[in-house]
């Protein structure tokens, strides 16, 4: 029988091996080695997203165990998939060879293979039921982690519905209302409970749910109010929150006409920009602080809120709404020449730049802030002087120890996968807490892998599919396989299949394989032949 070793500090994963073998003899092992060693893209993601595990499952067709994958880090994959800005693609090593895998529509594709799946109900280990405030992405996500480990949960929503900001403010062109009614679903059929219409603070204390016995509380409230523009005839009747506006949308069946103005550079500016003139305005104009080359919402937000007729005005800061009778009539800006210093939000304007713009509302997606109310009467949680709450980095634990906090309440304004990162790191301190353990122990930043493999990978073209579609299943297996599993190594799976072809140790760019043959004297190879 043919002995074969794979050298894995030589090894890269770079599944040339996989690919040339005739036999089928070798697979990728795509665990972390070491355990905390991360690939690149995983580091880029919020949630930390084993990337290379799934995406090896797809190019297999196990796509059980590709959802089990996403599932450990992620619970809304159908929902990241269709709106996360993937910056794990940033991340990806496969941008040295050509263009970094499509992540966000491998994402879909399994999750849309399990849409209307039916979990397991968790089973309920511990007696101490947990209290989540807030039914958005980052209530929902700790929600989800400590019902799988063991824990009775109650999410408490103060609007008719449970989503957050993802089930009442994001635009249906965005996120279909389906998926968010799926995900939910998926949570009450884990054993999830949800308390809708119930309002922390008017309807019941924190300190009567920590009576009734829960014994933690995780705060995750969202930024729900608007803010306000903090210039001049901002109080004129058509100037509001572009949240509100959305709510309205979304929940209300809402419409708006005449010549709109929306402030504001993020996604969330562009979802404003584009329902706006989905719903009637006749004309939209978007300006925002940042030059073209900064604006966060990115290049595929904007290329569609101008496809769809909205203008651009990049580099511009408010300064007056003008108005006559009460109403608003138009918005005056001057340029903005910077809007960073050295990390900190300090712009700069030229005041003898100026531009007057003409408009019947101004829609604006600034300065969003949490709506506390008398939510955190008698506790000892601190606020920022953002309203902000303050919390610890690592464990977001309260001044008040049985109180954690998370996603955009703690933050500031960050995207969906942030805020279902950040649920999962609550769930493991409120477990961590509950249980009397350390909360810090073993938690450290993730180690990139260093050396992702470039040799021997064959430029292929990345699989795209217009926006707002879907992977196939044959499309998805190719653009999986352009995956270079980082960190990932070689093993012999099937040693009994081998056939002594020395094609693995020929085509390994690494220099990794040896096979020796079962027998006494110098390795002939089918090279050394002319064969």
């Amino acid at each position: 029988m043919p002995i074969a070793t794979i050298d894995s500090k030589l090894c890269n994963g770079c599944g040339k091996c996989v690919d040339t073998c005739p036999e089928d003899v070798f697979r990728l092992d795509v665990q972390p080695i070491p355990a905390e060693l991360m690939s690149p893209c995983a580091t880029g993601c919020p949630a930390g997203i084993n990337v290379r595990k799934y995406s090896y499952c797809v190019e297999l067709d196990m796509l059980d165990e590709a959802i089990e994958a996403i599932r450990e880090y992620n619970p809304f994959p159908a929902v990241t998939g269709r709106i996360c800005p993937h910056p794990c693609e940033k991340k990806c090593a496969r941008c040295e060879v050509d263009e970094p895998v499509n992540i966000n529509c491998l994402e879909r594709f399994v999750a849309d293979e399990f849409f209307g799946e039916h979990p397991q109900p968790s089973r309920r280990i511990y007696a101490a039921p947990v209290a989540v405030v807030g039914s958005g992405p980052a209530g929902l996500s700790c929600a989800y982690f400590l019902s799988r480990k063991g824990y009775g949960v109650t999410v408490f929503e103060k609007e008719a519905t449970p989503g957050g900001m993802i089930g009442h403010a994001l635009p249906a062109f965005r996120l279909e209302q389906r998926v968010v009614d799926d995900q939910i679903r998926y949570l009450k059929e884990m054993g999830v409970e949800f308390r809708c219409g119930v309002e922390i603070g008017r309807d019941i204390t924190l300190a009567e749910l920590r009576s009734q016995g829960y014994g933690s509380v995780y705060l995750a409230i969202g930024l729900h109010s608007g803010g306000s523009l903090g210039i001049p005839g901002q109080d004129a009747a058509g100037v509001r929150p572009g949240v509100d506006f959305m709510k309205d949308v979304r929940l209300r069946d809402a419409s708006i006409d005449g010549r709109i103005v929306v402030i504001g550079g993020g996604m969330i500016a562009a979802d404003v920009a584009r329902t706006a003139k989905r719903r009637g305005a006749s004309s939209v104009h978007l300006f925002c602080l940042e030059d073209d080359d900064a604006m966060p919402m990115g290049e595929s937000d904007r290329s569609e809120c101008e496809a769809e007729g909205v203008v651009i005005h990049a580099g511009w800061g408010q300064t007056e709404v003008l108005e006559k009778d009460g109403k608003c009539t138009g918005i005056r800006f001057k340029k903005c020449l910077s809007v960073m210093d050295k990390g900190r939000f300090a712009p700069v304007f030229d005041e003898s730049v100026t531009e007057t713009a003409e408009c019947d509302h101004v829609l604006f997606c600034i300065g969003q802030k949490p709506c506390w109310g008398s939510m955190l009467n008698g506790t000892a949680v601190e606020l920022s002087a953002r309203d902000f709450v303050k919390a610890d980095p690592v464990t977001y634990q309260t001044a008040e120890p049985w109180i954690f906090a998370g996603g955009d309440v703690y933050t500031g304004q960050k995207f969906v996968v942030d805020a279902i990162g950040a649920g999962r790191q609550a769930a493991e301190s409120i477990d961590r807490y509950l249980r009397g353990a350390d909360l810090r122990e073993g938690r450290k930043d993730a180690v990139r892998v260093m050396t992702p493999p470039k040799n021997g990978i064959t430029p292929f073209p990345r699989q795209n599919v217009p926006a707002g579609e879907a992977f196939d299943q044959n499309t998805a297996r190719v653009e999986a396989m352009r995956c270079m599993t980082c960190g990932s190594r070689s093993v012999i799976a099937y040693p009994e299949d081998c056939m002594v072809c020395f094609y693995c140790e020929r085509d390994c760019p690494m220099n990794a394989i040896n096979v020796t043959p079962d027998r006494p004297g110098k390795r002939i190879a089918p090279w050394d032949l002319g064969q």
